[in-house]
């Protein structure tokens, strides 16, 4: 007998991705997958059955279900050109389905996957070590079910060397190149953070046919925005825009993501082989730029916000991962 039951326990939970080339496992940080269940509990009705100053709600429906919710992860390379790549961006359309269990137990099965919004970011350290870089990604779904999947297995999937090597990636090993980011000298600045999102903007269609649960998901028009932090010790000038009204004055921003592989643990290293993903936004049209400062010690730094814009044949961002 266990001398307690794991089925109350975080780690025991797992995600399994069903895609077109098979079944992907997920190691994730957290997911927040669930059904919603639609009540209606209207707080308008005029019914005079209360003899105090507050009348009570008196009656319920059931409404529309809804499916969904995040699941955060770091960014795998074996785990974005198995199935991300296409399903978050290049097949955007083309829904999959996704196994999840929160505790081992529980074994849902949710249908017809999309997802509505996703963001890649990365920090550089503030003191020893740092963090990975993140993927965090929402899910809409048409539907659950029961499920007696079993549990991923992750040995030569992420055991494998040619996995491992590559994630996870900390924020040092990205390099933010931009045109419009310029020091007090004219040279290029680097962030200390940086964040891109993708929103497709989905819409979620309910039909009368007797059921709770949505028919059809719609990819929308794709939106990109993002955000950069930047730092010199001689101040941070105004960020300029890539298109003005003339011309295309700075060019295009790109995130270039290395491998661990280029790296020995113990040496300084170069980043001397190509980066496996390059993330590339055609134009950026900077939003805001505020420069917050704060007592007692805290760095004077440049949170740069903008939107990225694609054009006649060029989408608003392209993630490319290099062989």
């Amino acid at each position: 007998m266990p001398y307690r039951d794991l089925r109350g326990i975080g780690y025991a939970g797992w995600v399994k991705l069903k895609t077109s080339s098979g079944d992907i496992p997920c190691p994730v940080t957290s997911c927040t997958l669930e059904k919603t269940p639609g009540k209606i509990i209207p707080d308008n009705l005029i019914h005079g059955s209360s003899g105090d100053e507050a009348a009570s709600q008196v009656i319920w429906a059931w409404g529309a279900n809804a499916y969904g919710g995040d699941i955060e992860t770091y960014l795998f390379k074996a785990l974005w050109q198995g199935a991300l790549s296409d399903w978050l961006l290049n097949d955007r359309i083309t829904p999959i389905n996704i196994v999840a269990s929160p505790d081992n137990y529980n074994v849902w099965l949710y249908k017809n996957c999309y997802t509505d919004n996703f963001r890649i970011s990365g920090n550089v350290p503030t003191g020893v070590g740092g963090t990975p870089i993140t993927l965090t990604l929402h899910v809409l779904a048409t539907g659950r079910e029961s499920s007696t999947e079993a549990p991923p297995t992750f040995t030569g999937f992420f055991t494998a060397d040619e996995n491992l090597n590559d994630a996870p990636i900390p924020g040092w090993r990205a390099r933010v190149e931009y045109a419009g980011f310029k020091g007090p000298g004219g040279e290029q600045l680097y962030p200390t953070a940086w964040e891109i999102a993708v929103n497709h903007r989905p819409t979620v269609l309910y039909v009368a046919d007797g059921r709770r649960d949505p028919k059809w998901i719609k990819q929308g028009i794709m939106n990109v925005t993002g955000s950069v932090t930047l730092y010199h010790p001689d101040g941070v000038p105004l960020p300029e825009d890539s298109v003005v009204e003339s011309s295309n004055k700075n060019g295009s921003l790109k995130i270039f993501i290395y491998g661990q592989q280029e790296i020995d643990s113990e040496s300084e290293g170069t980043l001397t082989k190509d980066p496996f993903l390059t993330i590339e936004i055609p134009y950026v049209v900077i939003t805001s730029y505020a420069q917050n400062f704060a007592a007692p010690a805290n760095p004077v730094v440049r949170t740069v916000n903008f939107t990225g814009l694609g054009s006649a044949i060029k989408k608003a961002i392209s993630i490319t991962v290099n062989p």
